[in-house]
Protein backbone atom coordinates (compact mmCIF):
# COMPACT_ATOMS: atom_id res chain seq x y z
CA UNK A 1 0.00 0.00 0.00
CA UNK A 2 2.70 2.47 0.73
CA UNK A 3 4.53 1.87 -2.45
CA UNK A 4 1.82 3.29 -4.31
CA UNK A 5 2.46 6.59 -2.21
CA UNK A 6 5.60 6.89 -3.37
CA UNK A 7 4.85 5.61 -6.55
CA UNK A 8 2.21 8.03 -8.09
CA UNK A 9 1.38 11.37 -7.91
CA UNK A 10 -1.96 12.64 -6.50
CA UNK A 11 -2.60 9.38 -3.87
CA UNK A 12 -4.80 10.72 -1.19
CA UNK A 13 -5.89 7.00 0.30
CA UNK A 14 -5.29 3.64 -0.49
CA UNK A 15 -7.56 0.61 0.54
CA UNK A 16 -6.39 -3.21 0.79
CA UNK A 17 -8.53 -6.16 -0.35
CA UNK A 18 -10.74 -7.14 2.46
CA UNK A 19 -11.37 -11.37 2.58
CA UNK A 20 -14.00 -13.05 4.67
CA UNK A 21 -12.44 -15.55 7.25
CA UNK A 22 -13.30 -18.68 4.73
CA UNK A 23 -11.11 -17.08 1.77
CA UNK A 24 -14.94 -15.84 -0.32
CA UNK A 25 -13.79 -11.89 -1.37
CA UNK A 26 -15.58 -9.46 0.76
CA UNK A 27 -14.18 -6.24 -0.86
CA UNK A 28 -12.36 -4.96 -3.80
CA UNK A 29 -12.74 -1.52 -3.89
CA UNK A 30 -16.39 0.29 -3.50
CA UNK A 31 -18.88 1.99 -5.69
CA UNK A 32 -21.09 4.72 -4.50
CA UNK A 33 -24.17 5.44 -6.43
CA UNK A 34 -25.95 8.52 -7.10
CA UNK A 35 -28.69 7.86 -4.55
CA UNK A 36 -25.67 7.24 -1.95
CA UNK A 37 -25.90 3.43 -1.54
CA UNK A 38 -22.64 1.44 -2.03
CA UNK A 39 -21.65 -2.20 -3.63
CA UNK A 40 -18.80 -3.47 -2.46
CA UNK A 41 -17.05 -4.75 -5.31
CA UNK A 42 -16.74 -8.64 -6.06
CA UNK A 43 -18.44 -9.20 -2.73
CA UNK A 44 -18.88 -13.05 -2.02
CA UNK A 45 -16.93 -14.02 -5.06
CA UNK A 46 -13.08 -15.83 -5.74
CA UNK A 47 -10.40 -13.36 -4.92
CA UNK A 48 -8.13 -14.14 -7.93
CA UNK A 49 -10.62 -13.62 -10.26
CA UNK A 50 -8.17 -11.23 -12.52
CA UNK A 51 -11.39 -8.90 -12.21
CA UNK A 52 -9.98 -8.06 -8.69
CA UNK A 53 -6.19 -8.18 -9.08
CA UNK A 54 -5.41 -4.89 -10.70
CA UNK A 55 -4.65 -1.82 -9.06
CA UNK A 56 -7.84 0.84 -9.65
CA UNK A 57 -9.33 4.00 -9.00
CA UNK A 58 -12.35 3.51 -7.00
CA UNK A 59 -15.18 6.50 -5.22
CA UNK A 60 -13.93 4.75 -2.23
CA UNK A 61 -12.26 1.60 0.42
CA UNK A 62 -13.04 0.52 3.56
CA UNK A 63 -12.08 1.85 6.76
CA UNK A 64 -11.44 -1.88 7.59
CA UNK A 65 -8.22 -1.32 5.86
CA UNK A 66 -7.22 2.31 4.73
CA UNK A 67 -4.41 4.09 4.12
CA UNK A 68 -3.41 7.99 4.14
CA UNK A 69 -1.14 10.04 5.28
CA UNK A 70 -1.06 11.29 8.91
CA UNK A 71 -0.67 15.18 7.96
CA UNK A 72 -3.14 15.19 4.92
CA UNK A 73 -5.47 13.45 7.51
CA UNK A 74 -5.17 15.98 10.61
CA UNK A 75 -5.40 18.52 7.63
CA UNK A 76 -8.44 17.41 6.81
CA UNK A 77 -9.30 17.44 10.36
CA UNK A 78 -9.81 13.12 10.34
CA UNK A 79 -13.21 11.61 10.42
CA UNK A 80 -16.16 13.56 10.54
CA UNK A 81 -17.87 13.61 13.67
CA UNK A 82 -21.61 13.54 11.78
CA UNK A 83 -20.94 10.30 11.32
CA UNK A 84 -19.73 9.08 14.72
CA UNK A 85 -20.14 6.36 16.19
CA UNK A 86 -19.95 4.57 12.71
CA UNK A 87 -20.44 4.00 9.08
CA UNK A 88 -19.67 6.48 5.71
CA UNK A 89 -16.94 8.11 7.82
CA UNK A 90 -14.54 6.26 5.52
CA UNK A 91 -16.44 7.10 2.18
CA UNK A 92 -17.24 10.42 3.35
CA UNK A 93 -13.47 10.89 3.86
CA UNK A 94 -12.33 9.21 0.42
CA UNK A 95 -14.78 12.28 -1.44
CA UNK A 96 -12.69 15.07 1.15
CA UNK A 97 -9.76 13.84 -0.51
CA UNK A 98 -10.92 13.51 -3.92
CA UNK A 99 -11.78 17.63 -3.01
CA UNK A 100 -8.77 17.99 -3.23
CA UNK A 101 -7.47 16.33 -6.03
CA UNK A 102 -6.05 13.19 -4.28
CA UNK A 103 -7.25 9.98 -5.26
CA UNK A 104 -8.26 6.35 -3.51
CA UNK A 105 -6.83 3.63 -5.07
CA UNK A 106 -7.45 0.18 -4.87
CA UNK A 107 -4.09 -2.11 -4.02
CA UNK A 108 -5.08 -6.16 -4.51
CA UNK A 109 -1.67 -6.91 -3.59
CA UNK A 110 -2.68 -5.79 0.44
CA UNK A 111 -5.16 -8.56 1.66
CA UNK A 112 -6.81 -8.19 5.25
CA UNK A 113 -9.04 -11.34 6.48
CA UNK A 114 -11.88 -8.63 7.60
CA UNK A 115 -14.54 -10.25 10.12
CA UNK A 116 -17.67 -8.26 8.78
CA UNK A 117 -20.30 -7.34 11.56
CA UNK A 118 -18.55 -8.77 14.45
CA UNK A 119 -17.94 -5.09 15.96
CA UNK A 120 -21.77 -3.72 15.19
CA UNK A 121 -23.40 -7.41 14.17
CA UNK A 122 -25.74 -7.29 10.46
CA UNK A 123 -28.83 -5.68 11.11
CA UNK A 124 -29.77 -2.51 10.10
CA UNK A 125 -32.61 -1.93 12.24
CA UNK A 126 -30.86 -2.40 15.91
CA UNK A 127 -27.66 -0.93 17.09
CA UNK A 128 -25.12 0.73 16.15
CA UNK A 129 -25.58 -0.57 12.73
CA UNK A 130 -28.72 1.30 12.18
CA UNK A 131 -26.39 4.27 12.07
CA UNK A 132 -25.80 3.08 8.24
CA UNK A 133 -29.41 4.17 6.97
CA UNK A 134 -29.34 7.16 9.11
CA UNK A 135 -25.75 7.94 7.67
CA UNK A 136 -26.54 7.41 3.69
CA UNK A 137 -29.15 10.08 4.54
CA UNK A 138 -26.71 12.47 5.89
CA UNK A 139 -23.77 11.66 3.00
CA UNK A 140 -26.33 12.44 0.31
CA UNK A 141 -27.62 15.46 1.81
CA UNK A 142 -23.65 16.52 1.95
CA UNK A 143 -22.52 15.20 -1.29
CA UNK A 144 -25.86 15.22 -3.48
CA UNK A 145 -24.48 17.81 -5.76
CA UNK A 146 -21.26 15.83 -6.40
CA UNK A 147 -23.06 12.51 -6.75
CA UNK A 148 -25.70 14.02 -9.37
CA UNK A 149 -22.40 15.06 -11.22
CA UNK A 150 -20.15 12.31 -10.86
CA UNK A 151 -21.79 8.93 -10.02
CA UNK A 152 -24.37 6.69 -12.12
CA UNK A 153 -27.62 5.70 -11.19
CA UNK A 154 -27.56 2.36 -8.90
CA UNK A 155 -26.36 -0.67 -10.95
CA UNK A 156 -25.83 1.07 -13.89
CA UNK A 157 -22.29 1.27 -16.05
CA UNK A 158 -20.48 -1.27 -14.00
CA UNK A 159 -17.67 -1.07 -15.52
CA UNK A 160 -17.24 2.21 -15.87
CA UNK A 161 -18.73 2.91 -11.80
CA UNK A 162 -15.83 0.51 -10.37
CA UNK A 163 -13.56 2.41 -12.13
CA UNK A 164 -14.54 6.04 -11.81
CA UNK A 165 -14.44 6.68 -15.18
CA UNK A 166 -17.61 8.62 -16.16
CA UNK A 167 -15.63 11.18 -17.84
CA UNK A 168 -12.99 9.14 -18.95
CA UNK A 169 -12.32 7.09 -21.57
CA UNK A 170 -12.17 3.64 -21.51
CA UNK A 171 -9.35 1.42 -24.05
CA UNK A 172 -9.07 -2.05 -24.67
CA UNK A 173 -5.67 -3.52 -26.15
CA UNK A 174 -5.61 -6.34 -27.55
CA UNK A 175 -2.59 -8.56 -28.12
CA UNK A 176 -1.54 -11.86 -29.02
CA UNK A 177 -0.21 -12.61 -25.40
CA UNK A 178 0.80 -10.28 -22.62
CA UNK A 179 3.49 -8.52 -23.74
CA UNK A 180 7.07 -9.25 -22.63
CA UNK A 181 9.06 -6.20 -23.36
CA UNK A 182 12.43 -8.24 -22.91
CA UNK A 183 11.69 -10.30 -25.15
CA UNK A 184 10.52 -9.13 -28.21
CA UNK A 185 10.68 -5.69 -29.52
CA UNK A 186 6.93 -6.18 -30.56
CA UNK A 187 6.03 -6.47 -26.55
CA UNK A 188 8.00 -3.58 -26.19
CA UNK A 189 6.01 -0.83 -28.33
CA UNK A 190 2.86 -2.46 -27.14
CA UNK A 191 3.84 -1.94 -22.93
CA UNK A 192 5.18 1.75 -24.40
CA UNK A 193 2.04 2.26 -25.62
CA UNK A 194 -0.29 0.89 -22.68
CA UNK A 195 2.58 3.22 -20.47
CA UNK A 196 1.06 6.11 -22.29
CA UNK A 197 -2.48 5.79 -22.36
CA UNK A 198 -2.37 4.60 -18.76
CA UNK A 199 -0.29 8.32 -17.98
CA UNK A 200 -2.87 9.92 -19.38
CA UNK A 201 -5.97 8.89 -17.20
CA UNK A 202 -7.11 6.52 -19.53
CA UNK A 203 -8.73 3.17 -18.60
CA UNK A 204 -6.89 0.45 -20.06
CA UNK A 205 -7.79 -2.97 -20.35
CA UNK A 206 -5.59 -5.95 -21.80
CA UNK A 207 -7.26 -8.95 -23.47
CA UNK A 208 -4.23 -11.05 -24.51
CA UNK A 209 -5.75 -13.57 -27.82
CA UNK A 210 -4.47 -16.68 -25.88
CA UNK A 211 -5.86 -15.99 -22.55
CA UNK A 212 -2.45 -16.89 -21.02
CA UNK A 213 -1.24 -15.90 -17.75
CA UNK A 214 2.55 -14.77 -18.07
CA UNK A 215 4.34 -14.78 -14.66
CA UNK A 216 5.64 -11.51 -14.07
CA UNK A 217 4.59 -9.71 -16.76
CA UNK A 218 1.06 -10.09 -16.47
CA UNK A 219 1.28 -9.02 -12.85
CA UNK A 220 3.47 -5.51 -13.97
CA UNK A 221 0.07 -4.72 -16.10
CA UNK A 222 -2.04 -5.04 -13.33
CA UNK A 223 0.32 -2.91 -11.24
CA UNK A 224 0.19 -0.23 -13.64
CA UNK A 225 -3.74 0.02 -13.50
CA UNK A 226 -4.94 -2.62 -16.08
CA UNK A 227 -7.17 -5.27 -16.06
CA UNK A 228 -5.91 -8.26 -17.72
CA UNK A 229 -8.51 -11.07 -18.91
CA UNK A 230 -6.90 -14.91 -18.54
CA UNK A 231 -7.45 -18.17 -17.67
CA UNK A 232 -9.12 -20.90 -18.10
CA UNK A 233 -12.42 -19.24 -16.51
CA UNK A 234 -12.69 -16.29 -18.61
CA UNK A 235 -15.34 -16.00 -21.06
CA UNK A 236 -14.51 -15.88 -24.47
CA UNK A 237 -14.29 -12.71 -26.29
CA UNK A 238 -18.01 -12.35 -27.72
CA UNK A 239 -19.42 -12.96 -24.45
CA UNK A 240 -17.14 -10.39 -22.70
CA UNK A 241 -18.31 -7.70 -25.36
CA UNK A 242 -21.57 -8.21 -25.57
CA UNK A 243 -21.88 -7.16 -22.29
CA UNK A 244 -19.31 -4.65 -22.14
CA UNK A 245 -18.65 -2.78 -25.41
CA UNK A 246 -21.22 -0.35 -24.47
CA UNK A 247 -18.87 1.23 -22.20
CA UNK A 248 -15.99 1.17 -24.87
CA UNK A 249 -14.68 4.40 -26.45
CA UNK A 250 -11.80 2.77 -27.94
CA UNK A 251 -9.65 -0.50 -29.36
CA UNK A 252 -6.80 -1.02 -30.41
CA UNK A 253 -5.79 -4.02 -31.65
CA UNK A 254 -2.05 -5.26 -32.40
CA UNK A 255 -0.98 -7.63 -35.37
CA UNK A 256 -3.24 -9.30 -38.19
CA UNK A 257 -4.07 -12.27 -36.94
CA UNK A 258 -5.57 -10.36 -33.98
CA UNK A 259 -7.43 -7.72 -35.73
CA UNK A 260 -9.08 -10.52 -37.87
CA UNK A 261 -10.49 -12.54 -35.17
CA UNK A 262 -11.64 -9.42 -32.92
CA UNK A 263 -12.50 -6.66 -35.65
CA UNK A 264 -15.97 -8.38 -36.91
CA UNK A 265 -17.29 -9.16 -33.23
CA UNK A 266 -16.19 -5.47 -32.11
CA UNK A 267 -18.64 -4.02 -34.74
CA UNK A 268 -21.20 -6.26 -33.86
CA UNK A 269 -21.37 -5.20 -30.05
CA UNK A 270 -19.69 -2.32 -29.51
CA UNK A 271 -19.51 1.61 -31.27
CA UNK A 272 -16.06 1.80 -29.95
CA UNK A 273 -13.69 3.41 -32.39
CA UNK A 274 -11.34 0.71 -33.64
CA UNK A 275 -7.53 1.49 -34.33
CA UNK A 276 -5.02 -1.09 -35.78
CA UNK A 277 -1.96 -0.54 -34.20
CA UNK A 278 0.38 -2.26 -37.28
CA UNK A 279 4.16 -2.63 -35.88
CA UNK A 280 5.49 -2.94 -39.36
CA UNK A 281 3.97 -4.06 -42.75
CA UNK A 282 4.39 -8.01 -42.38
CA UNK A 283 3.68 -8.31 -46.17
CA UNK A 284 6.89 -5.57 -46.56
CA UNK A 285 9.35 -8.13 -44.40
CA UNK A 286 7.93 -11.15 -45.66
CA UNK A 287 8.78 -10.01 -49.57
CA UNK A 288 12.05 -8.66 -48.51
CA UNK A 289 12.81 -12.16 -46.45
CA UNK A 290 11.36 -13.92 -49.34
CA UNK A 291 14.34 -11.90 -51.64
CA UNK A 292 17.27 -12.69 -49.35
CA UNK A 293 16.78 -16.51 -48.98
CA UNK A 294 14.67 -17.26 -52.54
CA UNK A 295 12.01 -18.71 -51.16
CA UNK A 296 8.93 -18.78 -53.29
CA UNK A 297 6.47 -20.26 -50.74
CA UNK A 298 6.93 -16.99 -48.86
CA UNK A 299 7.09 -14.80 -51.93
CA UNK A 300 3.24 -15.97 -52.48
CA UNK A 301 2.82 -15.89 -48.43
CA UNK A 302 3.88 -12.37 -48.46
CA UNK A 303 1.39 -11.16 -51.31
CA UNK A 304 -1.56 -13.08 -50.03
CA UNK A 305 -0.64 -10.85 -46.46
CA UNK A 306 -0.88 -7.78 -48.47
CA UNK A 307 -4.24 -8.22 -49.18
CA UNK A 308 -4.98 -9.37 -46.08
CA UNK A 309 -3.01 -6.16 -44.27
CA UNK A 310 -5.25 -3.74 -47.28
CA UNK A 311 -8.56 -5.58 -45.59
CA UNK A 312 -7.39 -4.39 -42.07
CA UNK A 313 -6.83 -1.37 -43.04
CA UNK A 314 -10.69 -1.01 -44.74
CA UNK A 315 -12.12 -2.16 -41.71
CA UNK A 316 -10.10 -0.03 -39.07
CA UNK A 317 -11.35 3.80 -38.28
CA UNK A 318 -7.27 4.07 -38.29
CA UNK A 319 -4.10 2.20 -39.01
CA UNK A 320 -1.16 3.39 -37.00
CA UNK A 321 2.14 1.93 -38.04
CA UNK A 322 6.13 3.62 -36.22
CA UNK A 323 7.04 5.35 -39.10
CA UNK A 324 5.80 7.83 -41.54
CA UNK A 325 7.76 5.27 -43.92
CA UNK A 326 5.56 2.18 -43.64
CA UNK A 327 2.49 4.66 -43.42
CA UNK A 328 3.47 6.47 -46.58
CA UNK A 329 3.45 3.09 -48.11
CA UNK A 330 0.13 1.80 -46.88
CA UNK A 331 -1.52 4.88 -48.07
CA UNK A 332 -0.68 4.34 -51.24
CA UNK A 333 -1.67 0.60 -51.25
CA UNK A 334 -5.18 1.92 -50.39
CA UNK A 335 -5.99 5.67 -50.48
CA UNK A 336 -9.18 5.11 -48.86
CA UNK A 337 -7.75 4.29 -45.69
CA UNK A 338 -6.68 6.16 -42.56
CA UNK A 339 -3.30 5.19 -41.81
CA UNK A 340 -0.90 7.32 -39.93
CA UNK A 341 2.38 7.44 -37.96
CA UNK A 342 3.35 7.40 -34.09
CA UNK A 343 6.24 7.08 -32.42
CA UNK A 344 6.98 3.54 -31.44
CA UNK A 345 9.20 3.15 -28.26
CA UNK A 346 10.27 5.89 -25.34
CA UNK A 347 12.66 6.27 -22.67
CA UNK A 348 13.15 8.45 -19.55
CA UNK A 349 17.27 8.29 -19.76
CA UNK A 350 19.44 8.62 -22.63
CA UNK A 351 23.32 7.81 -22.73
CA UNK A 352 25.10 11.11 -22.98
CA UNK A 353 28.68 12.15 -22.08
CA UNK A 354 29.53 8.58 -22.31
CA UNK A 355 33.41 7.89 -22.58
CA UNK A 356 34.94 5.27 -24.76
CA UNK A 357 35.68 2.01 -23.03
CA UNK A 358 38.99 0.23 -23.88
CA UNK A 359 37.43 -3.21 -24.80
CA UNK A 360 36.92 -4.25 -28.53
CA UNK A 361 33.47 -5.99 -27.72
CA UNK A 362 30.44 -6.14 -30.41
CA UNK A 363 27.14 -6.58 -29.45
CA UNK A 364 24.30 -7.94 -31.75
CA UNK A 365 21.03 -7.54 -30.02
CA UNK A 366 17.59 -9.42 -31.19
CA UNK A 367 14.22 -11.52 -30.51
CA UNK A 368 15.12 -14.98 -32.48
CA UNK A 369 11.69 -16.26 -33.43
CA UNK A 370 11.88 -13.38 -35.89
CA UNK A 371 13.83 -14.64 -38.77
CA UNK A 372 15.33 -11.69 -39.72
CA UNK A 373 17.45 -11.69 -36.34
CA UNK A 374 18.52 -15.09 -37.43
CA UNK A 375 19.17 -14.47 -41.00
CA UNK A 376 21.34 -10.97 -39.39
CA UNK A 377 23.54 -12.92 -37.45
CA UNK A 378 24.78 -15.72 -39.60
CA UNK A 379 25.74 -13.11 -42.12
CA UNK A 380 27.53 -10.72 -39.90
CA UNK A 381 29.44 -13.87 -38.29
CA UNK A 382 29.86 -15.33 -41.98
CA UNK A 383 31.09 -12.56 -43.84
CA UNK A 384 31.80 -9.64 -41.94
CA UNK A 385 33.59 -10.94 -38.89
CA UNK A 386 36.09 -12.58 -40.29
CA UNK A 387 36.96 -9.19 -42.04
CA UNK A 388 36.86 -6.59 -38.47
CA UNK A 389 39.34 -9.63 -36.76
CA UNK A 390 41.73 -9.29 -39.35
CA UNK A 391 42.15 -5.50 -38.94
CA UNK A 392 41.06 -5.61 -34.70
CA UNK A 393 42.54 -9.73 -33.63
CA UNK A 394 40.74 -8.90 -30.46
CA UNK A 395 37.72 -8.31 -31.59
CA UNK A 396 34.89 -10.43 -30.08
CA UNK A 397 30.93 -10.40 -30.57
CA UNK A 398 28.38 -10.94 -28.08
CA UNK A 399 24.75 -11.91 -29.18
CA UNK A 400 22.12 -12.23 -27.07
CA UNK A 401 18.65 -12.46 -27.71
CA UNK A 402 15.65 -14.45 -26.57
CA UNK A 403 15.21 -17.29 -27.69
CA UNK A 404 17.72 -18.56 -29.79
CA UNK A 405 17.74 -21.55 -31.69
CA UNK A 406 20.69 -24.36 -31.96
CA UNK A 407 22.02 -22.63 -35.26
CA UNK A 408 22.96 -19.40 -33.40
CA UNK A 409 23.57 -21.52 -30.33
CA UNK A 410 26.33 -23.47 -32.65
CA UNK A 411 27.75 -19.87 -33.14
CA UNK A 412 29.31 -19.71 -29.52
CA UNK A 413 33.23 -19.44 -29.81
CA UNK A 414 35.97 -18.18 -31.75
CA UNK A 415 35.61 -14.60 -30.11
CA UNK A 416 31.85 -14.92 -30.09
CA UNK A 417 29.41 -15.59 -27.31
CA UNK A 418 25.73 -16.01 -27.39
CA UNK A 419 23.58 -14.77 -24.31
CA UNK A 420 20.32 -16.07 -23.92
CA UNK A 421 17.26 -14.49 -22.30
CA UNK A 422 19.00 -11.65 -20.76
CA UNK A 423 16.97 -9.65 -18.02
CA UNK A 424 16.58 -5.83 -18.85
CA UNK A 425 19.27 -4.91 -15.85
CA UNK A 426 21.76 -7.08 -17.17
CA UNK A 427 21.22 -5.75 -21.14
CA UNK A 428 21.45 -2.35 -20.15
CA UNK A 429 24.86 -3.51 -18.50
CA UNK A 430 25.55 -5.15 -21.59
CA UNK A 431 25.07 -1.55 -24.05
CA UNK A 432 27.08 0.27 -21.26
CA UNK A 433 29.79 -1.96 -21.39
CA UNK A 434 30.35 -2.67 -25.37
CA UNK A 435 32.28 -0.90 -27.90
CA UNK A 436 30.15 -1.15 -30.69
CA UNK A 437 26.39 -2.12 -31.47
CA UNK A 438 25.62 -3.97 -34.45
CA UNK A 439 22.86 -4.31 -36.45
CA UNK A 440 23.15 -6.46 -39.70
CA UNK A 441 19.92 -6.89 -41.19
CA UNK A 442 19.22 -7.80 -44.55
CA UNK A 443 15.54 -8.20 -44.36
CA UNK A 444 12.55 -6.80 -42.03
CA UNK A 445 10.27 -3.69 -41.50
CA UNK A 446 9.50 -1.17 -39.05
CA UNK A 447 11.46 0.68 -36.69
CA UNK A 448 13.98 -1.76 -35.26
CA UNK A 449 13.92 -1.72 -31.42
CA UNK A 450 17.93 -2.43 -31.36
CA UNK A 451 18.19 0.25 -33.77
CA UNK A 452 16.76 2.56 -31.20
CA UNK A 453 18.26 0.67 -27.75
CA UNK A 454 21.76 1.69 -29.33
CA UNK A 455 21.14 5.05 -30.35
CA UNK A 456 19.33 5.75 -26.60
CA UNK A 457 22.43 4.30 -24.88
CA UNK A 458 24.50 6.62 -26.66
CA UNK A 459 26.68 3.15 -28.01
CA UNK A 460 28.05 3.35 -31.73
CA UNK A 461 26.49 1.82 -34.37
CA UNK A 462 26.66 0.58 -37.72
CA UNK A 463 23.44 -0.41 -39.65
CA UNK A 464 22.32 -1.40 -43.08
CA UNK A 465 19.79 0.24 -45.19
CA UNK A 466 16.90 -2.06 -43.63
CA UNK A 467 18.22 -1.65 -39.97
CA UNK A 468 17.82 2.26 -40.60
CA UNK A 469 14.03 1.84 -42.10
CA UNK A 470 11.65 4.47 -40.83
CA UNK A 471 14.49 5.97 -38.68
CA UNK A 472 14.77 9.72 -40.89
CA UNK A 473 18.30 11.28 -41.23
CA UNK A 474 19.88 8.04 -39.75
CA UNK A 475 22.49 7.98 -42.08
CA UNK A 476 23.82 11.43 -41.05
CA UNK A 477 25.26 10.12 -37.53
CA UNK A 478 24.72 6.15 -38.25
CA UNK A 479 27.17 3.89 -40.75
CA UNK A 480 24.23 3.00 -42.57
CA UNK A 481 26.14 0.03 -45.10
CA UNK A 482 25.17 -3.06 -47.05
CA UNK A 483 28.20 -4.31 -48.66
CA UNK A 484 30.26 -6.18 -46.40
CA UNK A 485 33.29 -4.95 -46.54
CA UNK A 486 32.11 -1.57 -46.35
CA UNK A 487 30.33 -2.43 -43.04
CA UNK A 488 33.57 -4.09 -41.37
CA UNK A 489 35.29 -1.03 -41.91
CA UNK A 490 32.63 1.27 -40.64
CA UNK A 491 33.00 -1.29 -37.21
CA UNK A 492 36.84 -1.31 -37.29
CA UNK A 493 36.77 2.89 -37.24
CA UNK A 494 34.09 2.81 -33.90
CA UNK A 495 36.92 -0.42 -32.60
CA UNK A 496 39.88 2.05 -32.78
CA UNK A 497 39.36 5.86 -33.28
CA UNK A 498 38.55 7.28 -29.67
CA UNK A 499 37.32 10.91 -31.15
CA UNK A 500 34.66 9.01 -33.54
CA UNK A 501 33.38 7.19 -31.23
CA UNK A 502 33.14 9.96 -28.81
CA UNK A 503 31.05 12.28 -31.74
CA UNK A 504 29.39 9.07 -32.94
CA UNK A 505 28.32 8.58 -29.03
CA UNK A 506 26.69 12.03 -28.58
CA UNK A 507 25.14 12.99 -31.94
CA UNK A 508 23.11 9.04 -31.26
CA UNK A 509 22.10 10.19 -27.70
CA UNK A 510 20.69 13.79 -28.78
CA UNK A 511 18.82 11.92 -31.72
CA UNK A 512 17.48 9.68 -29.57
CA UNK A 513 16.23 11.90 -27.30
CA UNK A 514 14.80 14.43 -29.74
CA UNK A 515 12.70 11.07 -31.57
CA UNK A 516 12.12 8.56 -28.92
CA UNK A 517 11.18 10.81 -25.50
CA UNK A 518 7.83 9.60 -23.41
CA UNK A 519 6.69 13.19 -24.44
CA UNK A 520 7.16 12.54 -27.99
CA UNK A 521 5.56 9.50 -27.79
CA UNK A 522 2.81 11.22 -25.83
CA UNK A 523 2.21 13.78 -28.64
CA UNK A 524 1.77 11.55 -31.41
CA UNK A 525 0.30 8.72 -29.49
CA UNK A 526 -2.77 10.14 -27.69
CA UNK A 527 -4.16 12.73 -30.55
CA UNK A 528 -4.59 9.92 -33.33
CA UNK A 529 -6.56 7.93 -30.70
CA UNK A 530 -8.50 11.10 -29.95
CA UNK A 531 -9.20 11.62 -33.82
CA UNK A 532 -9.79 7.85 -34.91
CA UNK A 533 -13.47 8.35 -35.69
CA UNK A 534 -15.54 5.15 -35.19
CA UNK A 535 -17.44 4.23 -38.90
CA UNK A 536 -19.10 0.92 -39.26
CA UNK A 537 -17.07 -1.04 -41.85
CA UNK A 538 -16.85 -4.52 -42.49
CA UNK A 539 -13.32 -6.99 -42.73
CA UNK A 540 -13.01 -8.50 -46.23
CA UNK A 541 -10.22 -9.75 -47.72
CA UNK A 542 -9.30 -9.37 -51.67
Amino acid sequence: MLDLFRQRPNVGAVGAMLLYPDGRLQEAGGIIWRDATGWNVGRGDDPMKPAYNYVRQVDYCSGAALMVERTVFARLGGFDERYAPAYYEDTDLCFRLRRIGLKTLFQPAARVVHFEGVSHGQDTAAGIKSCQLVNQTVFHEAWKDELARCHYPNGESVLRARERAMRREVVLVVDHYVPEPDRDAGSNAIMACLRVLTEAGHVVKFWPCNLGYSAGYTEALQAMGIEVFHGPHQAPFETWIRTAGCDLDTVVISRPDAAEQIMPLIRRHSRARVIYYGHDLHFRRMRMQADVTGDAVLRRASALMQDRERAIWRAADLSLYLSEEEAGIARLLQPDARIGAVVPYCFDTFGTGRLPPGNREMIFVGGFGHPPNQDAALWFVAEVLPLVRAAVPDASLSIIGSRPPPLIRAMAGNAVTVLADLPADALDAAYARARVAVVPLRCGAGVKLKVVEALRAGLPLVTTSVGAQGLGALENIVPVEDDPQRFAAAVVALLLDDSEWEHRSDAQAAYARQHFSRAAMAASLLPAVQAADCQTKVLVAG
